[in-house]
């Protein structure tokens, strides 16, 4: 099965954004992550696409979800993403901006990423993130997108493991 994760890592009071290089979401900041490879568990990809991306090796990540989609109007329901949430120690250094093969790293501030006023960030990044913080469930999402604006979106909570 096809699918690709997405990876919130948090650092004190910001998360570690890439503002992406190529398509899918060239030019937004958006958070890590990426395809899994063949036998690979998601949270497998997501410790993997952490370290490809930014060098971090990452000890504790917990699941937060799954997400599926339509973009103008192809379903996108047998490839999902899994979206996965690691904290890591505030002495950890990672200087930042930095110019990767995928883009340019950088931690930005919670409250810039979740300004409703902010439109360089990937609409449904704050959506997962307010989740990640502020509530203590598991969420399955869908959402609707055309010519990559977000159009709608649902979610509801699941059972927690």
């Amino acid at each position: 099965m096809k699918y690709t994760t997405l990876c919130f890592i948090k650092k004190e009071d910001s998360i570690l954004m890439l503002n992406r290089e190529k398509k899918v979401w060239m030019g937004m900041w958006n958070v890590l992550g990426g395809k899994g490879i063949e036998n690979e568990k998601p949270e497998e990809c997501a410790i993997r696409e952490i370290y490809e991306e930014s060098g971090i090796k990452v000890k504790n990540i917990s699941y937060h979800g799954m997400v599926t989609w339509e973009h103008n109007k192809i379903k996108f329901i047998d490839e999902p993403m899994y979206i996965f949430f690691s904290e890591i120690d505030k002495n950890y250094e990672l200087k930042t901006p930095l110019k990767t093969p995928e883009g340019i790293l950088d931690w930005k501030k919670i409250d810039w990423i979740l300004n409703k006023d902010n439109i360089g960030v990937i609409k449904n990044i704050p959506i997962f993130l307010k989740d990640i913080l502020y509530e203590n469930k598991i969420f399955k999402y869908h959402f609707i997108w055309k010519n990559n604006t977000l159009k709608d979106y649902s979610k509801k909570a699941c059972e927690m493991n």
